[in-house]
């Protein structure tokens, strides 16, 4: 998967010069950190922070694969991006019950290699907040995601679809909640992890990008249910063609 990126020199220049020509854009891989360092075709360096959060990037990126032919990568990315929305929950709730931040920081580091004690911390806390079991995959895609990552199984098209459409009916009633109830504290959570995507180059001006994903914590997107309804954007068939 590629990132729309844009150069904002040459979009001050294009401004500054009164010229109608739009600026300069490119694609690029997203980063670990959120991160993006590129430079344009007018030789300038540009630094941006990708607003999206790691599980939102994950799925993207199966989709992607998906579109690309990758069934075993995308199944890999969906099921990625399940534990890392899993952690953003987590985190959430904490926020919510005013847990300090560097007290949470040391307790995750003793869950954060662990994905089966992040998923129990998961189960129950969902348990506390809404007195009912929590959402999670059906066990045929368990089966079906470590058949894939565990045990070699080449996945096929289907595959990929029907272990993306699990996570997408996982996931979207729990986001449609939160953003409802919560909006305040997932503005938190993007401003902190723009702020520390930002130490990277801390010194250097940077802009913040933002791109329309399947799972999304944006507070006006239509969920996506079925991934057979998806078409990656324009932009990126068009620019990387």
């Amino acid at each position: 998967m590629k990132v729309l990126t844009v150069c904002h020199k040459c979009l001050d220049d294009a401004i500054a010069k009164g010229r109608p020509a739009g600026p300069t854009m490119s694609l690029i891989s997203p980063t670990d950190s959120g991160m993006l360092k590129f430079d344009c075709e007018n030789s300038h360096t540009s630094y941006s922070v990708m607003q999206q959060l790691r599980f939102e990037v994950l799925f993207e990126i199966g989709a992607h694969a998906i579109f690309d032919n990758y069934y075993r990568e995308a199944i890999s990315s969906f099921a990625s991006s399940l534990e890392r929305f899993i952690e953003f929950y987590i985190t959430l709730m904490c926020r919510k019950h005013k847990i300090d931040t560097k007290v949470f920081s040391e307790s995750w580091k003793e869950v954060s290699n662990q994905s089966e004690r992040q998923l129990g911390a998961y189960f129950f806390i969902f348990l506390l907040q809404e007195g009912r079991q929590a959402p999670y995959l059906p066990k045929k895609m368990i089966e079906l995601r470590n058949k894939v990552i565990h045990k070699g199984r080449i996945a096929s098209y289907e595959d990929a679809i029907l272990f993306g459409n699990s996570v997408l009916q996982t996931v979207n009633p729990i986001l449609a909640t939160l953003k409802e109830q919560h909006g305040d504290l997932i503005q938190e959570i993007v401003f902190d992890h723009l702020f520390s995507a930002k130490q990277e180059y801390p010194n250097v001006p940077t802009s913040t990008s933002s791109m329309t994903t399947i799972l999304s914590i944006m507070k006006e997107s239509v969920p996506i249910y079925d991934l057979r309804d998806w078409k990656p954007p324009l932009y990126y068939t068009e620019l990387s063609s």
